[in-house]
């Protein structure tokens, strides 16, 4: 007995709160017909916190988001109200929505998706059908864009790719010519270098050539000079020689013997003299002698 009375009153509070939910939708219907979507949103939700199986409050709650342009939250509350749904039609209704919010995201395989289950509920729905058809052509164009845009960011990469290759090549032909060009003006350098050193030592050996031939020339001429001189010493001596035996020949006679020399009468009164006088001094010496005496030895002469 007591089972049946909890059973009744808790019927009759779920009757109570589905009364209260169906009136609160039934508000949020009102201000949802005069696009006051935030209103009815409010009373959507009042309505499903009473009575979350309630297909009704669900549905049309993902209604009011789907006004406000807050796809995501839309999109939950037509899944959980075609979970909900407890008819076909009211399940076409559902995915048929599901599908718009897709639409609305752009993402377009997904919406195809949806109308597709939408259609398999309910057939005979052009409207889905039209979306349905809308979606694929857009979807079909969009890959086609996207094969455009990948064959354009192909193609734009590729002559990216041709002209940072054309740019390396540049750079490392730039980078080979400088190479070459050094290596040329190093080689050009030391060509130079060699030239200069082969001109310098032509210079050298012509210098010293002329240097040996200045010194060749040099000898010669002190050789000249010296045999110039020695010619003029020889000449000199010869002269002074012959100078000699010119006056010794002038003192001989030409028998070769002292040619005798002719005194003068003055001459030879003045030696006749001195002679004289000379031997009378010689006398006087003699004299003188004979009168002191022969002087005796008294040391032995060995």
């Amino acid at each position: 007995m007591k089972k049946q009375l909890i059973f009744i009153l808790l019927l009759l509070v779920n009757i109570s709160f589905s009364q209260n939910a169906v009136t609160l939708i039934n508000d949020g219907n009102s201000t949802y017909k005069v696009a006051k979507y935030t209103d009815a949103e409010t009373n959507y939700r009042l309505a499903v916190s009473q009575a979350d199986t309630l297909l009704a409050g669900h549905y049309d709650l993902a209604n009011a988001i789907y006004k406000q342009k807050r796809m995501n939250e839309a999109g939950a509350f037509y899944q959980k109200a075609a979970k909900l749904a407890e008819n076909k039609t009211e399940r076409a209704e559902a995915y048929h929505n599901l599908g718009n919010v897709y639409f609305q995201k752009h993402k377009l395989e997904e919406a195809i998706e949806a109308y597709k289950n939408s259609l398999r509920n309910n057939p005979k729905d052009e409207e889905t059908r039209y979306n349905l058809a809308l979606a694929k052509a857009l979807l079909k164009k969009k890959q086609k864009n996207n094969k455009n845009k990948d064959n354009k960011d192909k193609k734009d990469k590729d002559k990216k790719d041709d002209k940072n290759k054309d740019k390396k090549d540049k750079k490392d032909k730039d980078k080979k010519d400088d190479k070459n060009k050094d290596n040329k003006d190093k080689k050009d350098d030391k060509n130079k270098d060699n030239k200069d050193k082969k001109n310098k030592d032509k210079k050298d050996d012509k210098n010293k050539d002329k240097k040996d031939g200045d010194k060749k020339d040099k000898d010669k001429k002190d050789d000249k000079n010296k045999d110039n001189k020695d010619k003029k010493d020889k000449d000199k001596k010869d002269d002074k020689n012959k100078d000699k035996k010119d006056g010794d020949k002038k003192d001989k006679g030409a028998n070769g013997q002292p040619q005798k020399v002719k005194l003068s009468p003055q001459e030879a009164k003045r030696l006749l003299a001195a002679m004289q006088n000379e031997e009378e001094k010689t006398q006087k010496k003699v004299k003188a002698q004979q009168v002191q005496g022969v002087p005796v030895k008294t040391d032995k002469d060995w």
